[in-house]
């Protein structure tokens, strides 16, 4: 699985746009583009969406490395599959 390292440029991420979003609140999100069907969020979210179990099993140990390390973790799903985690952090100000 590919892996953005802090401070990696964007440019570097292939994006696309999205043709239909919806927020599904305390959970994440769901996005149509260029014909897949997208999801953003919360273990719950990907269990009731029907991703397999076995892949979130194996995105497991890195959820819960990157929370201790107090990172906000969802998962990322592309047609029916695990396809990632992305994690986000705001730093302590000294």
């Amino acid at each position: 699985m590919p892996r953005l390292a802090a401070g990696e440029p964007l440019q570097r991420l292939s994006l696309q746009r999205n043709t239909a979003f919806e927020a599904i609140p305390g959970k994440g999100g769901r996005a149509t583009s260029e014909g897949k069907r997208d999801l953003v969020g919360s273990r719950k979210l990907m269990s009731e969406a029907g991703i397999a179990q076995a892949d979130l099993d194996a995105l497991e140990g890195e959820l819960r490395r990157l929370e201790e390390e107090a990172k906000t973790a969802v998962i990322v799903a592309e047609d029916g599959k695990a396809a990632g985690i992305v994690a986000v952090a705001d730093p302590l100000k000294e």
